[in-house]
């Protein structure tokens, strides 16, 4: 089967990729190459450049690969821009996420890893962070990843599918082998 990583090209979703096809993973990278280009895609995946919010593009990239797997790291990341445009973080990341999760359940998507944040918190009492702090984000980013949280959660119940989501705070450092992340490629 085939691991989908969406966001391929980008930092996270880039390293995620390049360690996939390292251990002889089936990789198909799905990117609109918004942030990066395609030389950060990993030799051994293949690129499908397209849009989470285009359903065509999903329907396509659905019917042509038998993906057992997503790995979702494509998304809109700043949150002085998301408070600066908040339009844009609903647009991207919560109806990208919709629409995906609407395309991977009936496709037979067995498995889904979500790339969230630490920023679903907000400000929680008490150091360090504890994952049951409640969900109180300050930022559209942040409310962003809680409603996609939320909306795969519903949907991976409905379609028995296992999900993670991985709420990091920021994501640093580079593997310089792959060429991503901010160092490697200045």
């Amino acid at each position: 089967m085939t691991v989908l990583v969406t966001g391929g090209a980008g930092c996270s979703g880039g390293h995620a990729a390049h360690r996939l096809v390292e251990l002889g993973e089936e990789v198909v990278v799905f990117d609109n190459l918004s942030t990066n280009g395609a030389e950060l895609v990993p030799a051994g995946a293949r690129l499908i450049e397209g849009d989470l919010r285009d359903h065509s593009a999903l329907e396509a990239l659905f019917r042509s690969e038998a993906i057992d797997t997503v790995m979702h790291f494509a998304a809109s990341i700043s949150v002085p821009e998301s408070i600066a445009n908040p339009e844009l973080y609903y647009d991207n990341n919560v109806v990208g996420t919709l629409n995906l999760a609407r395309h991977a359940g009936p496709a037979g998507v067995s498995r889904l890893v979500f790339s969230s944040t630490a920023a679903v918190y907000g400000e929680c009492d008490g150091a360090p962070v504890r994952e049951d702090c409640p969900l109180n984000p300050i930022s559209p980013y942040g409310v962003s990843k809680a409603f996609c949280e939320r909306i795969l959660l519903d949907i991976a119940n409905r379609r028995d599918m296992g999900l993670v989501a991985l709420r990091y705070f920021n994501v640093a450092g580079v593997n310089p082998a792959y060429g991503v992340g901010p160092s490697a490629v200045d």
